[in-house]
């Protein structure tokens, strides 16, 4: 008894400490319940203080009976279990409770620690605060705000935001809800309800109501409110009250209560709650016709209450597409205006639009590796805005959504290491070719099928080769222009900015640049498969070699005239021996084409001056048509001096009269500023050998002005310099060829050296400069390449020095070697050096060879009466250089021997025709005998 009686008494102190704890915890849930407590206070509700004033006077009056229970409920626990499991048992619920209290701390630290990665694309996010108010809403959505207020007043309106998707209804409403939670928020609840979430349920009007209890609880203490909205709803629906018993529901009818009861009950407390409930419907156009008129429904019908006003959101364009419902745009505005009593619109201000997109947005892809394309795109987008055109372009970039989506395609590209600065890329065409396949996934399909894998001029243009006669260089397919007319008239015109060419290119000149990027350009006449290289960026993310694209040597040559060092550049690693020539010549071509404007006295002089002093580097040889650069640069040389070659007093090339542009023969010749810097000294210098000669003699030729090279400059620079009477071909070129053959003559028949012996021995490291490396890849017939490469070289130098002829040209030998007589004695020379050196067998025992090698060089074109092509020997060919009377002697005197030599299976290529001596000497000796 005694131990009963010590255990009643410990287990009634643990009872009190468990008071206590349960207290404590009772005061941290008061604490953090306090604001439904504050609700509950200011609520005022007199009649539950009644209630429970009865409750308290209830206890007191039966305090005994509690105390008594609260002994008999101790000593049953004395009595049932031993201390431990008693204190157990009573901290279990309070254990639980701090359990669950324990994890929501943790999941609401865990969140609040946790630091969300940057995106890498834009969200679709509405704007929630004022500062990042981009489009400027904030003023007109502060009065739409108060005009919903109403002044308080009961009144029940519905209000309409109607706009198009994407153009800030949402971000237009949060600053709305801003502006009632700072200025209304003891005046206003709103309810934020947004259907789309239970798009495809059946209880969209239950949701409805159920959330709107939940808003309306957290602002007001009514505990009958629930249960009136939930019976006034279930009535509307037609439905009856049930309850469970045993896993078996039963109905319960409502018997004498209706709707208009349920309505009149649910509508005084309403207005008994003196605030002001905006419900906001977002997303309205974006549900089915069907439920949109279930929410219609509610709103006119069933809850039209004072103090309840409703913000309906939607885009009118957007309804008449819902469901089966086709109504044209008079009916859905008809339609509305039974809902809706005031409406209003937003328009967004375009300038706004494009700072946020283009300026803003330019700070935060410059993070991203793809950012130079965004960046590009923006740009482009910008001039759209600023167009003439830009009502055009409304159904594809109009809105901040659409703007979004393309940035995020573009970004979805993952472009990182194409250098667009460096790429043939034209942004408008990248631009509309991405709006294609954003918006008409179909018609980018069809372009990809008919514009890839070599296929071209469906959508891109055709090229009118014949040209003349009225008719446009380049035009559209009939394919395409029969294609578009089944198209949208927003397909036609994205497709039109690409592809038509008839009238925005009809009178335009198709320069390079143009050529090079256009989309509408695809292997077409100018080679260049401009449009499946942007289907390849755009679908593959294709990443094309800067080096592949013309506008990296437009940057370089930019670069060049802008101030850097030509020699830097072309020693970059791009410019390496081992990528070949092609490059250079990409470079060279875009130095020599630029603008004379852009370059500068000195620049001019350091171009110049570099191009003589690499050309040996280049290559002479041409394998599986790569190289020969070497042969070309001499044609660029003379380009270079006709166009920035001189200067005129003002410092720039605007007046070329005679005295100005005599600074090229100066030049030329290495006379006034340009001294020891003479351009046919250091082409032809001795130390470069035959090759240089033969840069000489293509330099020489060159500057003819029947050639077709268009050297006006030139031309009447080198004929003013030999103060010729009369502007023609013949003055001008005599200078320069008695200058040229004067070099000839110091280097090879002053010293009895026989060119042909030196050009025989050329090697192939020697014909093929610095690249010999990348060449010797390259080879497969080399041997005969370099025969045809060297019998070029041979009889081009041979026939310059050598022929007096006057058609498109003039060789060496048309001029005396001083004087202006023309007497041919340069001719004359020739042929004394070719027979008395180069032939002579008393001076090389190979002359023989030479001889008769470059007779075959040199047989003419036939054709037979069956219009067969074939190259015979004939007088007419030899004399073009030699003369008859030498050639008729040297024959007489060698050609017994000549005939007796047995000179086995030679052969010699030419680029025409092969020719061999034992199927061609025989015609060759018959030709000459005819001398005799």
């Amino acid at each position: 008894m005694l131990i009963q009686k010590y255990t009643f008494i410990k287990i009634y102190s643990y009872c009190g400490y468990l008071v206590v704890c349960y207290l404590i915890a009772g005061i941290l849930m008061i604490f953090n319940k306090r604001e439904r407590i504050i609700i509950f206070i200011n609520s005022q509700r007199l009649d539950l203080l009644l209630i429970l004033l009865i409750g308290f006077f209830l206890v007191f009056f039966f305090d005994t009976f509690s105390k008594d229970l609260y002994r008999q409920s101790i000593q049953w626990l004395s009595a049932t279990f031993i201390v431990k499991q008693t204190i157990a048992i009573g901290f279990l619920p309070l254990i639980f409770l701090l359990s669950v209290r324990l994890r929501k701390l943790q999941l609401h630290n865990q969140t609040k620690s946790r630091k969300d990665k940057k995106s890498h694309f834009m969200d679709d996010s509405e704007v929630k605060d004022v500062e990042n108010d981009y489009f400027g809403f904030n003023i007109q959505a502060k009065k739409f705000a108060k005009s919903v207020y109403n002044l308080g007043s009961s009144k029940s309106l519905v209000y309409g935001i109607d706009a198009p998707w994407g153009t800030g209804k949402s971000t237009f409403i949060n600053l709305c809800k801003i502006y009632w939670d700072e200025k209304l928020k003891n005046e206003t609840i709103v309810f934020d309800f947004t259907p789309l979430k239970y798009e495809n349920r059946d209880n969209l009007f239950e949701k409805f109501v159920n959330g709107l209890i939940i808003e309306l609880k957290n602002h007001v203490y009514s505990p009958e409110l629930e249960g009136l909205v939930s019976k006034y709803a279930r009535l509307l629906k037609d439905t009856k009250a049930t309850y469970s018993l045993f896993g078996v529901r039963f109905n319960i009818p409502f018997s004498n209560d209706s709707i208009d009861k349920a309505f009149e009950e649910l509508k005084s407390v309403i207005e008994s709650i003196n605030k002001k409930i905006i419900i906001v419907v977002d997303d309205l156009d974006r549900i089915s016709f069907s439920n949109m008129m279930e929410i219609l429904f509610v709103i006119k019908k069933a809850f039209n209450i004072p103090n309840v006003s409703y913000v309906l959101c939607y885009d009118t364009e957007s309804l008449n597409k819902l469901d089966q419902y086709k109504l044209d745009k008079e009916k859905v505005s008809e339609f509305l205006e039974k809902f809706i009593n005031i409406k209003t619109s937003i328009f967004l201000d375009y300038n706004l639009l494009l700072n946020y997109f283009i300026e803003s947005q330019k700070q935060e892809v410059q993070k991203s590796s793809d950012f130079k394309l965004i960046n590009r795109s923006l740009d482009g987008l910008k001039e759209i805005f600023k167009s003439l055109d830009f009502h055009s372009y409304l159904p594809f970039i109009g809105d901040a959504r659409k703007l979004k989506t393309f940035i995020n395609t573009i970004k979805l590209l993952q472009i990182e290491e194409t250098d667009i600065e460096n790429a043939d890329f034209h942004t408008g065409d990248f631009i509309h070719l991405m709006l294609i396949y954003i918006n008409y996934p179909k018609v980018f399909r069809k372009i990809y099928n008919t514009e890839t894998d070599g296929k071209n001029e469906f959508f891109s243009a055709k090229y009118n080769f014949g040209g003349g006669d009225g008719k446009r260089l380049y035009f559209n397919s009939d394919k395409y222009k029969e294609y578009i007319q089944g198209l949208s008239e927003n397909e036609k015109f994205l497709l039109d900015m690409i592809f038509e060419v008839e009238q925005r290119f009809g009178k335009v000149e198709i320069t390079k640049e143009i050529s090079s990027t256009r989309a509408c350009f695809n292997g077409s006449a100018l080679g260049k498969r401009n449009l499946e290289t942007y289907i390849k960026l755009i679908v593959t993310s294709y990443e094309p070699q800067k080096t592949e694209s013309y506008i990296f040597y437009v940057n370089l040559r930019k670069s060049i005239l802008n101030g850097k060092k030509i020699e830097d550049v072309f020693q970059n690693s791009d410019f390496s021996d081992k990528n070949g020539e092609e490059l250079h010549r990409q470079l060279w071509t875009e130095l020599v084409t630029a603008p004379p404007s852009d370059y500068s006295v000195e620049k001019a002089i350091e171009v110049i001056n570099y191009l003589i002093q690499v050309l040996p580097n280049y290559s002479i040889l041409e394998l599986n048509g790569e190289g020969g650069l070497r042969r070309r640069l001499p044609y660029m040389l003379v380009k270079m001096l006709d166009r920035f070659g001189w200067v005129d007093k003002a410092g720039v090339r605007f007046l070329n009269n005679v005295e100005n542009i005599s600074q090229i023969a100066e030049w030329i010749f290495g006379e006034g500023i340009h001294t020891q810097n003479g351009i046919l000294d250091k082409v032809g210098d001795a130390s470069r050998g035959g090759l240089g000669l033969y840069d000489l003699l293509s330099f020489r030729l060159s500057c003819c002005q029947d050639r077709g090279g268009e050297v006006f400059n030139l031309s009447r620079s080198l004929i003013n310099h030999g103060n010729a009477r009369k502007d023609s071909l013949i003055n001008e070129m005599r200078e320069i060829s008695q200058k040229v053959f004067k070099m000839f003559k110091e280097q090879y028949i002053d010293k009895g050296k026989n060119i042909f012996s030196e050009i025989e021995q050329l090697t192939f490291n020697q014909l093929t400069g610095k690249y010999s490396e990348y060449y010797h890849e390259l080879q497969n017939d080399s041997n005969k390449e370099i025969f045809i490469s060297k019998n070029s070289i041979i009889n081009f130098m041979i026939y310059q020095l050598g022929n007096t002829i006057i058609d498109h040209g003039i060789g060496c030998g048309y001029y005396d070697i001083k004087g202006t007589n023309d007497n041919n004695g340069i001719n004359e020379q020739m042929n004394r050096y070719l027979f008395d050196i180069c032939f002579n067998p008393d001076s090389s025992s190979e002359s023989y060879i030479y001889f008769i090698d470059y007779l075959l060089m040199n047989l003419q074109q036939y054709r037979d009466d069956g219009d067969n092509l074939e190259y015979i020997s004939n007088l007419e060919g030899f004399k073009k250089v030699l003369k008859v009377e030498q050639l008729s002697a040297y024959w007489k005197e060698h050609g017994e021997l000549i005939k007796q030599q047995d000179f086995g299976e030679r052969k010699i290529y030419t680029r025409n025709y092969t020719a061999t001596y034992r199927d061609d000497l025989e015609h060759v000796f018959k030709t000459l005998d005819t001398l005799h």
